[in-house]
């Protein structure tokens, strides 16, 4: 009799990163692309933690500070960002550092303890990921933004993507430059026409 065979654990693998000073994790499936911080372009009117836009390959990308979202305070300087799935948009997302790409098997996903003590509020967190004394709290990215929030910053991007193509299409000299530039050379010519009237 052959002894039955142990099925492999399903296995799962995630970004661990650093916000105030505790680590958090999201799905690798999620993640799209890690960014070292760069400069972000300021957008008027934006939600305080909407840090700004910035453009990566010629896509826009709204940039959330995460510290801002969940009212965490730090000393450290932010040294990533994330960009991440969050329904059927692309959104950036500043966090202090990015520590490692964790695989762990997925029986190491519990649900969130009650008694959970964290900076930021348990209606943003999807488990705790359990490395014997080691926990890393699980965002959840979906919650990140409310429908309303969600649609407020994605009218921010069409409006800055609308404000690129504009200024894109706009010629180099403007329509008034080029009436100045003309009116500058008829008085030239008057003035050089008036010098060859008064030699004679």
């Amino acid at each position: 009799m052959h002894a039955e065979l142990e099925k492999p654990k399903e296995e799962m693998q995630f970004v661990v990163f650093a916000i105030g000073g505790e680590e958090y994790a999201a799905p690798i499936l999620d993640v799209k692309e890690i960014l070292k911080a760069t400069k972000i372009t300021k957008v008027p009117n934006a939600p305080v933690f909407v840090e700004g836009i910035i453009n990566v390959r010629g896509k826009i990308i709204v940039v959330i500070d995460l510290l801002k979202r969940f009212h965490v305070t730090t000393e450290s300087k932010p040294q990533h960002i994330l960009i991440v799935n969050v329904g059927d948009n692309l959104f950036g997302i500043i966090v202090e550092q990015v520590l490692e790409v964790l695989r762990t098997e997925k029986d190491s996903i519990k649900r969130t303890p009650a008694v959970l003590s964290t900076k930021i509020h348990s209606e943003y967190l999807q488990g705790v990921i359990i490395l014997g004394e080691r926990m890393v709290i699980l965002l959840n990215l979906q919650k990140l933004l409310s429908e309303q929030e969600s649609s407020d910053v994605h009218e921010l991007v069409t409006k800055a993507e609308l404000k690129g193509v504009k200024e894109e299409k706009r010629p180099k000299n403007s329509v008034d430059d080029r009436k100045r530039e003309a009116a500058r050379q008829r008085t030239k010519r008057r003035i050089s026409h008036e010098k060859k009237n008064t030699h004679h």
